[in-house]
């Protein structure tokens, strides 16, 4: 992404650029090439057709420009990848710029360049001691990361976000005859081509890679709408959260992971329900969702749920039980002697030593208990049927 031509970077039909499938005959070399450009929101679309995910939305996650570790998640977003909170911006329609204080600015998940107005642009340039090499501008690397600058980015005074003189510049090469060492590009540029991106709706400022570097963004096309967060850079911990239908705010919120204060940009969004039992965290939500680099994991979230069931239900039955009555305090439990034990056709008999001078429990053979049994009291009494352990003292 950083290179100065960068066209052989496929689209992934995620909603950056739109874009054509066929076959085109007779190339300069005797074959014929195969064109692959997938349509805006293509493969999302696709995905979401099937059932993979809940919302048509992903998550960009780039880190920084020596990691090489960029992370695109479809329906979901990784709370390790971000500090909280996130600010989520509602749009009133699909691909309209977000308004920060009257100045509109459109996030751009695949332009290698950050866009500011010319007037904006030429301070940036000289704060940097930027030189010019045709239409690129290059600085020393070792003396630009030492600068102290910065750019400084504030959503709805909950997220901070900072660009140094470091995220704006990367190491580049260009061939011109033999390859030369052009030392650091800076990734700024003119909105003088603002046309190409969003014509309808072209904005003051758009917020690329360079941003995206220091920035976790969620883009929600179900919803419409926009999520910011400061990103984390060279993490390796991973949380995936599946989105819901009801959006990330909504989802956030629920499971109470990696939110914050939530924000919103533009209109209310309703209150999310709250349930006063506790709901079983849903498992679901724990699956790496369709991650470009990674597949689908099915079938936890099916053992989760059986397995909370089966938690319900012995709870419910213990509850039913009834309750041993306490041991008073002083006493102690007489120490019951080993159960003698015969099998007899296939089932246990056990002589239990009740505590009296002899069993009530008829001799083997006989059909039934003695009517009466020598009391040991003044006044005759009846017997509990079955001991508990408090009557056992």
């Amino acid at each position: 992404m950083a290179a100065v031509i960068f066209s052989d970077v496929p689209p992934l039909g995620l909603g950056a650029s739109p874009g054509s499938f066929g076959i085109t005959k007779g190339s300069s070399d005797g074959t014929d090439d195969l064109r692959l450009e997938i349509k805006s929101l293509g493969t999302l679309q696709a995905i979401y057709d099937a059932q993979r995910i809940e919302v048509m939305g992903f998550a960009m996650y780039y880190d920084a420009y020596e990691a090489n570790s960029s992370q695109i998640t479809l329906g979901a977003v990784d709370t390790e990848k971000y500090e909280a909170p996130i600010v989520t911006y509602t749009q009133r329609t699909q691909r309209e710029p977000i308004v920060f204080e009257n100045l509109r600015t459109t996030i751009v998940i695949g332009d290698s360049n950050i866009r500011f107005p010319d007037s904006l642009r030429e301070s940036v340039l000289l704060a940097l001691n930027a030189t010019s090499s045709g239409l690129e501008w290059y600085v020393n690397c070792e003396t630009a990361e030492k600068l102290n600058f910065s750019l400084d980015f504030e959503f709805d005074d909950h997220v901070n976000i900072t660009l140094t003189a470091k995220d704006l510049i990367g190491r580049v090469e260009e061939r011109v005859g033999a390859q030369e060492d052009l030392g650091c590009k800076v990734f700024l540029d003119t909105l003088e081509d603002d046309g190409e991106f969003i014509p309808e709706n072209a904005a003051a400022m758009y917020l690329g890679i360079p941003f995206m570097r220091v920035a976790y963004v969620w883009v929600d096309y179900q919803n419409n709408q926009t999520s910011v967060a400061k990103a984390k850079q060279r993490v390796a911990n991973s949380n995936i959260v599946k989105i819901e239908k009801g959006g990330i705010k909504a989802t956030l919120e629920k499971d109470n992971v990696g939110r914050g204060p939530i924000g919103n940009g533009t209109e209310e969004e309703p209150p999310s329900e709250v349930s006063d039992e506790h709901e079983p965290e849903d498992e679901n939500n724990k699956l790496p969702i369709a991650a470009i680099a990674g597949g689908l994991v099915g079938g936890i979230a099916v053992l989760g749920v059986i397995g909370y069931l089966l938690f319900v239900w012995w709870k419910k039955k213990r509850q039913q039980l009834p309750e041993i009555p306490p041991v008073p305090m002083g006493q102690q439990l007489p120490e019951i002697p080993p159960v003698p034990m015969e099998e007899l056709g296939g089932h246990e008999k056990f002589e239990l030593d009740p505590g009296h001078k002899r069993s009530e429990l008829p001799d083997v053979g006989q059909e039934g208990y003695h009517r009466e049994l020598p009391a040991d009291y003044e006044q005759p009494r009846e017997l509990p049927g079955q001991p508990t352990l408090a009557e056992l003292t």
